[in-house]
């Protein structure tokens, strides 16, 4: 039986702009690749993500305050009269 030609690997269909990145379910948003490029892809969009889900955060002051370890200098309450 001879080999599949190499366009018949290409079976997956991946945005351009992802979904999550605010891209298009739309028909010229879509683009073949192949499942090691589709993984890459995947993983830079996911990056992409996340990068800006912290700079929001960042912007928006919504970042967790940082926890004091008891007995430390900043966890004693300083007494200033």
């Amino acid at each position: 039986m001879p080999k599949p030609p190499e366009w018949a690997k290409l079976k997956l269909r991946v945005s351009l702009i992802a979904l999550l990145n605010g891209g298009e379910h739309r028909e010229t948003n879509l683009q073949p690749l192949c499942r090691s490029a589709h993984k890459e892809k995947t993983r830079e969009d996911v990056r992409t993500k996340a990068k800006i889900a912290r700079v929001r955060a960042k912007h928006l002051n919504l970042h967790r305050p940082k926890q004091i370890m008891a007995g430390s200098k900043a966890s004693i309450p300083s007494l200033r009269w």
